[in-house]
């Protein structure tokens, strides 16, 4: 079921419960990141495990080898089902060697995991990132304890990889293929936590997730991603499936997940705010505001921060603000600082201060719309819609920009502003995603697509000129530079914005309403 945006118009209502929901994309961050072998003696068969000396648990089925740390890859059970699965206890990132070979029984040939990615490859082997799959070259001898070995990895985070045979060549010739020598190294794994408090900031329940929804279980330490980790922006709030007459069927919590970067949105989805779990729609069911509802009185925004040593300015440890807003007036209420593991206060060591930490890009200030009414006739009835456009710097100071009709086509100035009427939701807007080459000496000007929504301009083979209405900069060689809406329910991204091409080719991917 499409999921229309909900409406930016408020209610005259009280809530009956108090119910605000934040999610923050977070990482279980492993205790250590060592390398460390898998070890297993030679001619074991059937299944094994054991824990390598990082801490990582490993279970393996199927397989024989006289060669220690070696696995034979057998037909059966069957190639769709895997004949080598190895399993791990954390997410980690994987290396491993193979050998493949001609023998007098047949020919040796690998499937190797989805995700892997070659790192040596012998001159006696044939690879297909294809299929991914390792075949003996037409020279190639049989597979033995000293045969040349091609290397493959996989990054992580992985649980379970499973090596099979194409099914079709050498058959049940399981000694001319083989891997071993593996090597297991713990990564970061990405996780949603989802906190929802009352009214008061009593914390009512806390849930982690994978990125795609599934419950997740952390068995390192909860804290900021680090610095090359996912950045998404994760949205959240209740509202109502309705039946087709308008009365509320349950109360959902939509999560809405947003690029950091470019704006756009990357996923939507409903889920029981109470279990955390997924909601699938009933038939003939929309998603709009609950019948005699009205905003939470406060809104909260999780902001990575730092604790950074006054003498030598090193990072001590990443925590989270919480901002507090109020809904009706836009204003903010309060700033805490909290562990992102245990959610509790952060007590500052002596010799520290707070800071925002060394961002990845440029801070950019970001402008939301908020729908106003406006009473013309003083009937106490909102007649006429106008839009407010208000700026959030980077420190989460709010600016009031002025006050627009709806279509931002012109200045409106309000005669009695009162709260506007619940109304029915908005068309869902499709976004079109767009990317051209600019040739040395070309340009592109933001002038030129209608409802620009975002831009991301990068320079390859040499520098290019941006033009703003700051005026003209420099994009140096290998540099990117990105602007966008603050949401997909904004108007459009303003100009001037020219960018050309000096001697070198620039890219520019850019989304726009379609």
């Amino acid at each position: 079921m499409p999921v229309e945006p909900i409406p930016c118009v408020a209610s005259e209502s009280e809530p009956p419960s108090c119910w605000n929901c934040e999610t923050a994309t977070l990482c279980d961050i492993p205790p250590n990141t060592d390398a460390a072998p898998i070890l297993m003696a030679a001619s074991q068969g059937g299944a094994r495990s054991g824990t390598a000396s990082n801490g990582v648990g490993w279970t393996v089925n199927g397989g024989t080898g006289t060669v220690p740390n070696w696995w034979t890859v057998a037909f059966f059970p069957s190639a769709t089902v895997g004949p080598l699965p190895l399993s791990f206890t954390r997410p980690v990132a994987v290396e491993w060697s193979a050998r493949v070979g001609r023998g007098s029984g047949g020919v040796g040939v690998i499937v190797m995991p989805p995700g892997t990615e070659l790192l040596t490859l012998d001159p006696s082997h044939v690879w297909n990132s294809a299929t991914r799959t390792l075949s003996p070259a037409v020279n190639a001898g049989p597979v033995t304890s000293t045969a040349p070995v091609s290397r493959f990895r996989h990054p992580g985070p992985a649980t379970a990889l499973s090596f099979a045979s194409d099914g079709a060549t050498g058959v049940l010739h399981a000694a001319q293929r083989a891997v071993g020598d593996f090597l297991v190294i713990p990564v970061a794994m990405p996780l949603l936590r989802t906190v929802c408090r009352d009214c008061d900031g009593t914390v009512l329940s806390r849930t982690d997730t994978t990125l795609e929804g599934a419950p997740y279980t952390p068995w390192g330490t909860v804290g900021v991603c680090p610095g090359d980790g996912p950045r998404l922006d994760v949205e959240t709030a209740l509202h109502c499936l309705l039946d087709e007459a308008g009365d509320a069927l349950s109360t959902v919590r939509v999560e809405r997940l947003y690029d950091d970067q470019s704006g756009a949105l990357v996923e939507e989805r409903l889920v029981d705010p109470t279990t955390g779990g997924p909601v699938i729609a009933p038939p003939g069911a929309t998603l709009g505001l609950c019948p005699e509802a009205a905003d939470p009185a406060s809104d909260v925004e999780l902001l990575p921060m730092c604790v950074v040593n006054n003498s030598n300015g090193s990072i001590v440890q990443r925590v989270l603000a919480e901002v507090v807003y109020d809904t009706a007036s836009g204003t903010r209420s309060a700033v805490r600082y909290v562990d992102p593991l245990t959610w509790g206060p952060v007590a500052l060591p002596g010799g520290t201060h707070l800071d925002v930490c060394p961002p990845d890009a440029p801070c950019a200030v970001h402008v939301i719309e908020k729908c106003r009414c406006d009473d013309v006739d003083g009937d106490g009835t909102g007649e006429v819609g106008y839009v407010e456009l208000i700026a959030v710097d980077c420190d989460g100071e709010l600016t009031s920009l002025g006050t627009y009709r709806e279509d931002l086509s012109a200045p409106y100035t309000p005669v009695a502003p009162i709260e506007c009427e619940v109304d029915g939701a908005d068309p869902v807007r499709s976004i079109q995603a767009r990317r051209v080459e600019i040739p040395p000496g070309g340009s592109w000007s933001a002038s030129s697509v209608p409802l620009l929504q975002a831009v991301t301009a990068t320079a390859h083979t040499g520098p290019a000129q941006i033009t703003t209405v700051d005026g003209t900069s420099t994009l140096h060689e290998g540099e990117s530079a990105s602007w966008s809406v603050a949401r997909d329910r904004d108007a459009v991204l303003s100009g001037p914005l020219t960018i050309t091409a000096a001697a070198g080719t620039v890219t520019v991917a850019f989304t726009a309403v379609a």
